[in-house]
């Protein structure tokens, strides 16, 4: 994520890239994948820095992964249930 501030980055399911919102502030944009579908997220650059700010306070740059793997596994099962044809309720 850190990286997509500057630059498009990411491999496969999941896309981070810099951009300009439609009044021309600079946001960040997050194309998340699956089989089920996708979803396209969006941030103001500003709070994205606050945030990774904070997070690299609780955890190092780099070392993230084994605390987000959980998450991002919940996240990719709720994307995927939203994101079904059919799922009416």
């Amino acid at each position: 994520m850190r990286n997509g501030l500057e630059r498009r980055s990411g491999l496969g399911d999941v896309v981070v890239w810099p951009g300009h919102g439609a009044q021309g502030e600079r946001r960040v944009f997050m194309r998340i994948s699956s089989l089920e579908g996708s979803a396209l997220l969006s941030a103001a650059d500003s709070d994205l820095r606050i945030f990774l700010g904070a997070a690299s306070s609780l955890v190092a740059y780099g070392a993230e992964h084994p605390h987000l793997v959980p998450a991002l596994n919940a996240l990719e099962t709720a994307i995927g249930e939203l994101a079904r044809p059919g799922r009416c309720e």
